[in-house]
């Protein structure tokens, strides 16, 4: 991913799964903004406590 796609909108699929977590983290840290889609919005909310935690920047993330 390069410097110039900061603030871009990207959906990651399953993002309270372990690999989409680590992915949602990392795309957080690089500017992105992210859209998440769960099955569970119970899990919604234990992924973003995580990635609060995290200091990832979890603002810019939602759940659908």
């Amino acid at each position: 991913m390069n410097k110039g796609e900061k603030g871009k909108v990207v959906c990651v699929t399953g993002a309270s799964g372990f690999i989409a977590s680590w992915l949602v983290k990392l795309l957080l840290q690089r500017g992105y903004f992210v859209n998440g889609t769960v099955l569970d919005l119970s899990n919604a909310l234990s992924l973003s406590l995580s990635l609060s935690l995290a200091r990832a920047r979890a603002l810019c993330l939602s759940f659908h």
